[in-house]
């Protein structure tokens, strides 16, 4: 899937908490594109199986869909606590960061960071000195 597709999952999925079905102008608004674009991206998603969408209709997530933005959420967060206690960047940038990087990171990578923060040194030397309250996400 491509970084686009999946900004507009993500898009999808933000708007999807806070309400229980998406609209194309609520997607192309939170992606910032117009709604022709959004409706060329929908399509997509929707023959991927990532939603379900039909013009005129409400966009949800598939269950398939559900589970990659889970997936990237906690991709996120753990980049952003990477970012944020070990690089010591602001919890803002971290956090802008943290999203762009989950896109492009290996799985390997990822996985790599993943165990260094569920290790027993990450708790012993880090936590103590610096906590935001970004969780660390479970694989």
């Amino acid at each position: 899937m491509t970084s686009a597709l999946m900004n507009y999952l993500e898009g999808i999925a933000a708007i999807l908490k806070e309400k229980q079905v998406a609209r194309v102008r609520d997607i192309a608004a939170i992606c910032k594109v117009k709604v022709p674009s959004a409706c060329n991206a929908l399509g997509r998603l929707s023959r991927l199986g990532y939603i379900h969408y039909k013009t005129g209709e409400y966009i949800t997530l598939t269950a398939t869909g559900l589970s990659i933005t889970k997936k990237m959420e906690k991709r996120q967060q753990t980049i952003e606590r990477f970012l944020f206690d070990i690089l010591h960047m602001e919890a803002d940038n971290a956090e802008q960061e943290a999203r762009s990087l989950s896109l492009f990171i290996s799985d390997r990578f990822y996985e790599s960071i993943h165990k260094f923060l569920n290790s027993s040194t990450y708790r012993r030397i880090v936590l103590p000195t610096r906590h935001a309250g970004i969780p660390i996400a479970e694989v």
